[in-house]
């Protein structure tokens, strides 16, 4: 291990470390979902939202301020940060469609 234990159910969740060392652990005893059509417990974490979030440390980024900021410190429970509309937003796709 690296040292930094989890603790348990919607404690810390995962933790990834900035360049050099980058390791990226995620907490087993989450309940991790894709989709919460399919997963109804009230518990149930964002696996993307975290994935994306402890890769945001591993390229070197710091938590932010905003609060619906993907790299925001916190996620509630069954809370989505990542979602289509994001990625079309990292892609550099406008949410306006533009007609030819």
């Amino acid at each position: 291990g690296d040292g930094e234990a989890f603790d348990g159910v919607l404690g810390v969740r995962a933790h990834a470390f900035s360049p050099e060392s980058g390791p990226f652990h995620l907490d087993a005893a989450e309940t991790w979902v894709v989709d919460f059509v399919e997963e109804t417990a009230r518990n149930a974490v964002d696996l993307e939202s975290v994935e994306t979030h402890e890769i945001g440390h591993l390229l070197g980024l710091a938590h932010s301020d905003d609060r619906e900021a993907v790299m925001y410190p916190s996620l509630n429970p069954r809370e989505k940060k990542v979602g289509a509309e994001g990625r079309r937003h990292l892609r550099g796709a406008s949410s306006v469609r533009v007609e030819p």
